[in-house]
């Protein structure tokens, strides 16, 4: 899947999150946290994700942090990683005008 993932795709991985009242979000945070760290195969994306970013390959970075956020769909770092790349690349496309 490319950087062209729609917001609406994304959404429906936790659609039903707003629905559910706030005892049980709390619980399903609080069991996040504490899995996600130990999610090596997780960790293992996040990490390769951060890397792509930080050599610069922006839409490989947001590739695998889109993987990562289908990994484990309540984790709120990808879902953050997605939103500040998107805005990153709308603005460098914005800055390159018409193709």
């Amino acid at each position: 899947m490319s950087g062209t993932f729609q917001a609406q795709d994304e959404e429906s991985l936790t659609q039903e999150f707003p629905e559910l009242s706030a005892k049980e979000r709390s619980r399903i945070a609080e069991r996040e946290a504490a899995e996600a760290p130990r999610d090596e195969a997780f960790q293992a994306v996040m990490r390769t994700a951060e890397e792509l970013f930080r050599s610069g390959r922006y839409e490989e970075s947001l590739d695998r942090y889109l993987e990562a956020r289908r990994m484990r769909p309540y984790n709120v770092f990808p879902k953050v990683k997605i939103q500040d790349l998107q805005a990153l690349l709308a603005k460098q496309a914005e800055e390159q005008g018409p193709a």
